[in-house]
């Protein structure tokens, strides 16, 4: 066999959070996009099975390495094109700020010695695929990917664009092209999209109370199910732990918490059902709760046992002008319907600036499941809810 090598530019359409932008060089990792276009390639080889994929893939010797994640057997490499790149920081989950890189685009070259995979990823004619087309015009790359950071792509025509989506998300694509005024790549501010997206996003999963008080899609579908929010839950614990004098501080609130009833009352009414419905959106690490007094909070730390964090099973993508929802049609492993969830309680004290943990963990009596399959389905919530926040299906 003789060597071969494909070479393609990106352009990078939103900036990318990267854990080195601070440092020069810094651009799309290797040693992230690589894992992910294997997984989609045996994905691929495998009719939508991966591990049906991988095993196709090893009787051909396309793999190399004998670990549990065997990789295929091509290498890559991806440099910057141009110096004149902007860079920034942004806030996630404050007070953290993370940093971010805008290029104008990156040169990705593929080299391997196997004709089959070259195949695979070249038309033949020295360009890249239509699967490799396909593969970063429904991926993102880098931290926070699932909100539209870090995207880049090959082609820049959004009819070929919608048509990659259309292949793998049928059905469950959604438009918005009305939410930013420009293209992220042009703006002096370029992570301005993310704050657009972050609003609506946080109208669906968690609701809104400032400017303004807007309880969550995920609450609305769950009260429509008489399913009680997890939220609710959560506090109603706190205050168990506060006035069994296991925890110092009473919590901050305006009102009692609402029910499904649209009544606030810290006491159930009727039989109670609990879940842990916004982990259906991705799961978080914890949640932080006010006091009455301003040097003090509550920390939340969520313990799922063995499930690790989950992936948020909506993604976003930026093209241009327009913002795309795309649903994973699979999201949910078995393990994680009617999970059993325990949480535990930090207290937090501010000192100077800072929040500092400070006394025991304090363990919340009892689980929160996660719904059944029954009581949350994924494409009908999308479907009934993703119009509210002006978005519209492909």
């Amino acid at each position: 066999m003789s060597s071969y090598k494909l070479t393609f530019t990106l352009k990078q359409h939103t900036p990318i959070i990267h854990f080195q932008a601070d440092q020069e060089g810094a651009t799309l990792r290797a040693t992230e996009v690589k894992p992910k276009l294997d997984r989609f390639i045996l994905t691929k080889l495998g009719n939508g099975n991966y591990e049906q994929g991988m095993q196709r893939a090893r009787a051909k010797g396309w793999l190399v390495g004998k670990g549990e994640k065997p990789a295929l057997n091509y290498k890559m490499r991806i440099e910057k094109i141009a110096e004149n790149e902007k860079r920034g920081r942004v806030v996630i989950i404050p007070p953290d700020r993370d940093h971010w890189i805008l290029s104008k685009g990156v040169r990705v070259t593929i080299t391997t010695f196997n004709n089959e995979i070259m195949s695979i990823l070249s038309n033949g004619n020295g360009k890249p695929s239509q699967l490799l087309i396909d593969f970063f015009n429904i991926t993102n790359f880098g931290k926070r990917s699932s909100k539209g950071f870090g995207a880049f792509y090959i082609e820049n025509d959004i009819k070929r664009f919608e048509d990659s989506l259309k292949s793998y998300y049928n059905g469950r694509i959604y438009v918005n092209n009305k939410i930013i005024y420009k293209e992220p790549c042009d703006d002096e501010n370029p992570v301005f999209f993310y704050e657009k997206i972050h609003r609506e996003w946080m109208r669906l999963k968690s609701g809104k109370n400032f400017n303004g008080y807007e309880k969550s899609r995920v609450f609305e579908y769950l009260s429509s199910k008489r399913i009680r929010w997890g939220k609710r839950w959560i506090k109603r614990k706190l205050n168990e732990l506060i006035n069994d004098g296991k925890l110092p501080h009473k919590l901050l609130y305006t009102y009692d918490p609402i029910d499904y009833k649209g009544q606030n009352s810290w006491k159930d009414l009727d039989q109670a059902v609990y879940r842990y419905g916004r982990a259906m959106l991705g799961l978080a690490e914890l949640y932080e709760f006010l006091t009455i007094s301003k040097n003090y909070k509550y920390q939340v730390i969520v313990d799922g046992g063995d499930i690790e964090r989950f992936k948020s099973p909506i993604t976003f993508k930026v093209f241009g002008k327009n913002v795309y929802v795309l649903i994973d049609g699979h999201p949910y492993k078995e393990e994680f319907i009617q999970a059993p969830f325990k949480f535990y309680v930090h207290l937090k004290k501010k000192v100077g600036k800072d929040w500092v943990k400070t006394g025991k963990t304090v363990p919340i009596n009892g689980n929160l499941l996660t719904p059944s399959a029954r009581e949350f389905n994924l494409i009908d919530f999308t479907k009934g809810y993703i119009s509210d926040i002006g978005f519209n299906p492909l």
